[in-house]
């Protein structure tokens, strides 16, 4: 998918993130690499990915919420990321990482940032690898070639989020 083709005008099942904590990320993080790795290890992707998404369906909680917050398997914790350091996420897609369908070519997400905060997602995108675009209509997207390029930068904020923490 094109970084035009993910603006909120488009995204029939946006979700309001905006109050995800760094504290959402960690245990979002930490499902999510658990997730991946079973996926990864798995003889038939596909259908482990199609498995984790029924026992997570079966996990709500009283909130109606998801362990995943409803977002793709590899994209997850980069969103809640976005969420957490201000920007407003408007799209993702793991882009069929593990072998399925999905609506992304690639591995990407999305989301209206503003300038100041812009400065330090890049930071961590350039170090996770990740390319940056942003569209005519000020939409950041963030694209991987892998998904684990998005758990390291969820890993890479997390920690500088705590290194920030830590020293102040």
């Amino acid at each position: 998918m094109s970084g035009d083709e993910a603006a909120p005008a488009g995204n029939q099942h946006y979700q309001d993130l905006t109050a995800a904590s760094w504290a959402d990320v960690s245990r979002v993080l930490e499902v999510e690499a658990a997730l991946m790795r079973r996926v990864e290890d798995a003889f038939d992707p596909i259908g482990e990915e199609s498995q984790i998404e029924a026992e997570l369906d079966g996990q709500r909680d009283d909130d109606d919420e998801t362990p995943l917050r409803g977002l793709d398997l590899g994209v997850a914790s980069a969103v809640l990321v976005l969420a957490a350091v201000g920007a407003v996420p408007v799209a993702s897609c793991n882009g069929g990482a593990f072998g399925r369908v999905h609506l992304g070519s690639n591995p990407y997400v999305a989301c209206y940032i503003r300038p100041r905060r812009f400065l330090i997602v890049s930071g961590w995108a350039v170090r996770a690898g990740l390319l940056q675009v942003v569209t005519d209509d000020g939409v950041l997207v963030l694209h991987a070639r892998r998904v684990k390029d998005f758990l390291r930068f969820a890993e890479l904020a997390l920690t500088d989020q705590t290194l920030s923490v830590d020293r102040a």
